[in-house]
């Protein structure tokens, strides 16, 4: 799947894994600093997208806590002004895709409610 990036490779980045918005709690930890909330914006079976206040560096070992998942241990593969793109290290491929959907259903369904809501609201 090719995803557009704005990086220097034409604009364009090759990803090996879908990435899915979802909406959960998480902490990343980066030792042997206390975990930090973070905001994921997007996960696969390959790593995630996420903001915190944490300053943090290219190549840096990271500890990621979504609630509902073990942890998941990872890398900092990107760093600009206001996100970090984790690869994560040797997750359980199998076990973060059943979650991964778990949330996108949730997250569906809400969506689904929401709309409904504004449908019975203007009638």
């Amino acid at each position: 799947m090719t995803i557009p990036d704005g990086g220097d490779n034409g604009g364009r980045q090759r990803r090996k894994h879908l990435r899915v918005r979802i909406s959960v709690k998480a902490q990343l930890e980066a030792p042997p600093r206390a975990p930090v909330h973070c905001d994921v914006y997007n996960v696969s079976v390959g790593g995630a997208l996420l903001a915190c206040s944490a300053s943090l560096y290219l190549g840096q070992p990271v500890v990621l806590h979504m609630e509902g998942f073990d942890a998941l241990k990872a890398h900092i593969a990107r760093v600009t002004s206001t996100v970090f793109a984790l690869v994560f290290d040797d997750p359980d491929h199998d076990a973060l895709a059943a979650f991964i959907e778990s949330h996108q259903q949730k997250a569906e369904d809400s969506a689904s409610v929401a709309a409904a809501v504004v449908v019975n609201d203007a009638v």
